[in-house]
């Protein structure tokens, strides 16, 4: 659990000090430099072994938080001439709060073996807007499948 909150909150720290349009870049470098080192001790350490360990979770959290700091990084950028549309749709304008950055990268649809979804999906389906308006209320058919 250190690795996951020590991955987090220093990516949520360069992101918070450092410009949106380098902050995509820092996250990125921090993010691998972690992860390599993660996989390096485990050759080092453990050669060879089937264990699980802490990179399997790491590698699908690192994919949610460079995700995150590339569509706020690219919500700085006016010009959507120079993204693509996929780009265009997720960007995101305003700097996450850490209550949401810690929901989204913590969520429990994902965070213990995935999948990876953007930023924006999240927050639609926390909010019920877009695509997920109309999405049912688990309770009732869970109930109905558990009995």
């Amino acid at each position: 659990m250190v690795h996951i909150f020590g991955i987090a909150a220093g990516s949520y720290l360069i992101m918070c000090l450092f410009s949106r349009a380098s902050c995509s870049k820092l996250v990125t470098a921090y993010v691998f430099i972690y992860l390599s080192s993660q996989h390096i001790y485990k050759i080092i350490f453990d050669y060879g072994g089937w264990r699980m360990d802490t990179t399997t979770f790491t590698m699908i959290e690192i994919c949610r938080i460079q995700s995150l700091a590339c569509i706020y990084t690219d919500g700085g950028i006016h010009n959507n001439l120079k993204l693509h549309p996929h780009q265009v749709k997720n960007k995101l304008y305003g700097f996450p709060s850490l209550l949401e950055f810690s929901g989204y990268t913590f969520f429990v649809g994902g965070a213990i073996c995935g999948p990876w979804f953007e930023y924006k999906d999240y927050i639609r389906f926390i909010e019920k807007t877009g695509e997920y308006t109309n999405t049912p209320f688990p309770l009732i058919p869970t109930l109905v499948r558990f009995g």
